[in-house]
């Protein structure tokens, strides 16, 4: 039992004894900060990481009349896993408007518009402004 103790502590001396903190090599003469106060940005930074788009869907589709379809918008391809970040209904004459507030990752939405017999149609649209204005026919 002893000798399963000293065997023990001698392992954990050279276990410990070996940890050393390496010496920064090289002729980097850039100080790093050691806080948050030290750091220097530019005063015309942007910390915002998302940004409110407005969407406003209409409705082109005359096979319906005034009937109600189901508008939904996605961040990603709702094929594969994109998820629904507003839904809404519009008819024709009566568009969908919303404000999202987007990641700024997001470089474009999927739009997809559900018709009252079910029947599905989906666009992609490019967020390029803080406006987008999305046409949907059949």
């Amino acid at each position: 039992m002893i000798k399963k103790i000293q065997i023990t502590a001698v392992l954990a001396l050279v276990v410990f004894a070996s940890c050393k903190k390496d010496a920064v090599q090289g002729t980097n003469s850039t100080k790093m900060p050691l806080s948050t106060r030290e750091i220097a940005v530019p005063g015309n930074f942007n910390w915002e990481n998302s940004s409110t788009v407005s969407v406003m869907v209409t409705v082109t589709d005359v096979r319906f009349q005034s009937m109600i379809h189901v508008i939904s918008i996605f961040d990603a391809d709702p094929g594969k896993g994109g998820r629904l970040i507003a839904t809404g209904s519009a008819r024709t004459g009566v568009a969908f408007s919303s404000k999202l507030y987007i990641s700024k990752q997001v470089s474009s939405l999927f739009v997809r518009k559900t018709a009252p017999d079910n029947s599905t149609s989906i666009r992609q649209v490019t967020v390029s402004s803080p406006t987008l204005a999305v046409s949907i026919a059949e």
